[in-house]
């Protein structure tokens, strides 16, 4: 993996203007305007993960979370930019979102998918 760091979570206004980019480069996942446009204000409102290059600042990836419970949370939305695809990113940001949650108490995360219907 690049030299990745994994910023987060967060919740600070001005993350979905870096994270919007990334939701728009992946049109097979986030191709429903309606539900991309929600995703992107949701990132100014929930804890947000950034994966960053370290040397360059750029961010490839994000991850936002969403807390149920106290004991409860969801991946709420993620992405990472094709071009960092496969080589480590989103394992890094899930790795470092369940670490935060374990130091907050959080016994439970999940993750919702839809199927291509």
């Amino acid at each position: 993996m690049d030299d990745i760091v994994v910023q987060g979570p967060s919740i600070e206004q001005g993350q979905a203007a870096v994270c919007a980019p990334i939701l728009r480069a992946l049109p097979a996942w986030f191709g429903i305007e309606e539900a991309t446009a929600q995703y992107i204000r949701d990132v100014e409102e929930m804890p947000t993960l950034l994966a960053v290059v370290h040397e360059a600042g750029d961010v490839v990836g994000f991850l936002t979370l969403n807390y149920h419970t106290a004991y409860a949370a969801e991946i709420h939305v993620m992405g990472v930019l094709p071009s960092m695809h496969r080589r480590g990113v989103g394992r890094a940001l899930v790795a470092r979102a369940e670490e935060a949650l374990r130091g907050k108490g959080v016994e439970y995360l999940q993750v919702k998918t839809l199927s291509p219907r």
